[in-house]
This record gives C-alpha cells, structure tokens and sequence, in this order.
C-alpha cells in the first residue's frame, strides 16, 4: 500500500505552448494511461478485503443485479 502523496507517475511532454489545451488533454491522457491499472487493481483489492455486514442486503443486491440483467430492454426503460 503507497502512502499518501507518495511518486506515482512521471513523464516529460516537449512542445510548443500555442494550443496549450492540447498539450493538457495529451498530459492528461498519460496519466490517466498510466496510473488507472494500478487503481483498478488496488480498488478490487480493497473490495475483496472489505467484510459484508449484512449478508441480507447483499443478497437481495446481487439477486435485482441478476434481474436487471434478465430483463428485456424494452421493461427497463420503464
């Protein structure tokens, strides 16, 4: 687990300043690129670490999610 504030990303971006809205949707891209594996991965790990509290909830959750997926396009735009 990183600490808060800890290093996660660097890249260098070379360029002209004229369309600097371009050069901030290419900065962001790479980072996005770069760091959303990791995050992924972290937030599936953290799932799988957290404890069900109600196992109730959880099924009946689990159960309108299975439902929801059976049903017909045309029922769930109701």
């Amino acid at each position: 687990m990183r600490c808060p504030g800890a290093h996660l990303w660097a890249d260098r971006f070379d360029g002209a300043l004229d369309d600097i809205l371009e050069l901030q949707d290419q900065v962001a891209s790479a980072v996005v690129g770069a760091t959303e594996p990791k995050l992924r991965q972290s937030e599936i790990e953290r799932a799988a670490r957290k404890l069900i509290e109600n196992l109730g909830a959880y099924d009946r959750e689990f159960f309108e999610l299975m439902v929801a997926d059976l049903r017909p396009a045309y029922l769930a735009e109701e």
